[in-house]
């Protein structure tokens, strides 16, 4: 069964997706794990700058993008706005933490040195809807350094 973009406020059909075949999950999955081996590999700096970058690549298409939600949302245009707008600073904020949220940190231990490091473990697969909200996109950034860290 095709997937469907639909308009709630007017039930208008905006595009129709094909349904993928077991195959081509597969075949995204090892394009998304070939991704996430090259992404692991970069430096932290370089990888804190791509997500800065996004976010503001995401204030740059605010409009279109907050017109795109509230079309397949039904959300008002100021709270679509807001949603871009609050996506763009949730990334900008851990691309201005990573480094800090990601160190590794001692813990005092009896038994000898601990600490806890963080490190890239492969791709993460997550099935939502069709209307997903964008903050929920950033949110998806790790959130056990930022608890952890603050």
């Amino acid at each position: 069964m095709p997937y469907r973009s639909v308009n709630p406020a007017m039930g208008e059909v905006f595009k129709i997706f094909p349904e993928h075949t077991d195959e081509q999950m597969w075949s995204a999955l090892a394009t998304a794990d070939k991704a996430f081996r090259a992404w692991a590999a970069r430096p932290l700096k370089e990888r804190s700058k791509i997500i800065a970058r996004s976010a503001q690549i995401l204030l740059e298409k605010k409009e279109k993008l907050a017109r795109l939600a509230t079309l397949e949302m039904g959300k008002r245009i100021a709270e679509s706005r807001g949603e871009v707008e609050l996506s763009a600073s949730i990334m900008q904020y851990f691309a201005d933490k990573a480094e800090a949220f990601l160190a590794p940190k001692r813990l005092d231990s009896p038994a000898g040195d601990a600490r806890v490091e963080y490190s890239p473990f492969g791709v993460l697969l997550s099935i939502q809807p069709w209307n997903y909200p964008l903050a929920s996109v950033a949110r998806s950034i790790p959130r056990t350094s930022q608890e952890e860290s603050g």
